[in-house]
């Protein structure tokens, strides 16, 4: 690997096992029907929600927004995954302090899943299902007359 910066390197890592990765999991949704019942749910709702934009964090569509992520605190260096070597900080968050954080960002938690770690992971996963707080608008004030 040739770049230094962060997000280079990650990029890289990415790039490296993705192959392996897609051969070795192949559509490991087949076999997890917790991570399949969220992202139904989040696809339903996208309509609900006018269709508009969505992030899969690892999904905002119609205002909403639903990332995985694995639960842990911290960071795990990987030096080599699927035969290859790599470089790759994984870091692990807790559901709190990231429905914490969606908080600040506008979005309000609708539905959280926490599962075990099935077989070729190390640690639980999390879905959180969030929606963009909607700001009503005040009606103007009116200052009394002079």
């Amino acid at each position: 690997m040739t770049e230094t910066s962060h997000p280079g390197t990650t990029r890289a890592s990415y790039d490296t096992v993705a192959a392996d990765d897609d051969r070795l999991l192949g559509n490991g949704l087949d076999e997890q029907p917790f991570d399949r019942a969220m992202l139904g749910v989040f696809a339903e709702r996208v309509p609900a929600g006018g269709g508009g934009p969505a992030g899969d964090l690892g999904a905002v569509r119609g205002g909403q927004l639903l990332p995985a992520f694995e639960v842990g605190d911290g960071c795990a260096h990987l030096k080599h995954a699927y035969g290859h070597d790599l470089s790759l900080d994984v870091y692990g968050f807790r559901p709190e302090r990231v429905s914490e954080l969606l908080g600040q960002a506008g979005f309000v938690e609708v539905a959280r899943l926490v599962r075990a770690a099935e077989e070729r992971e190390n640690t639980p996963q999390t879905y959180l299902l969030a929606l963009r707080r909607v700001q009503r608008l005040r009606p103007p004030t009116r200052s009394a007359p002079p």
